[in-house]
């Protein structure tokens, strides 16, 4: 868990200052400069959020991965397939699709890992439906739910 937390940290800032490197100075409209702090700063969040682990936040975390991974698979292919012009952009145009190529994938890995992680997570913490409360417990007799309900004494 350590390093997809760290990997996702790592990630969400290199997006941030790659995308604030790659558009200084070249008068980028401003809807495509945030789109990459969109995806960056929950990553971020959800990654420091996981230090103290519940099922929300691993869900939390497995969404932060899933909208990187859904806003690079525009960025990257729209890039690789359809190169007409070239980018407005401080790198070259092969090495910024090779970056942002190298993220996406870094972001489905990141996905796969934290839906794996997060049905972990739910076999750890048992969820009391009637007050609220989060307890260690034993794994829900069905996998894949959430949350179990215990009955009450």
């Amino acid at each position: 868990m350590r390093f997809w937390r760290a990997w996702a940290g790592l990630l969400g800032v290199s997006l941030m200052l790659g995308e604030t490197l790659r558009s200084w100075g070249q008068g980028r409209n401003p809807v495509f400069v945030l789109d990459d702090f969109l995806i960056g700063i929950p990553l971020v969040f959800t990654a420091l959020l996981l230090g103290r682990p519940t099922v929300a936040r691993h869900c939390a975390f497995a969404a932060s991965w899933a909208a990187a991974a859904g806003m690079l698979y525009g960025s990257f292919f729209g890039k690789l397939l359809g190169p007409v012009r070239s980018f407005d952009s401080n790198l070259a145009d092969g090495l910024l699709t090779f970056l942002i190529g190298l993220a996406f994938a870094s972001a489905v890995a990141g996905l796969v890992a934290s839906l794996l992680l997060a049905g972990d997570a739910e076999r750890r913490f048992v969820f009391d439906g009637a007050s609220g409360m989060r307890r260690h417990g034993a794994p829900s007799a069905l996998q894949g739910r959430a949350y179990r309900r215990e009955e009450q004494p």
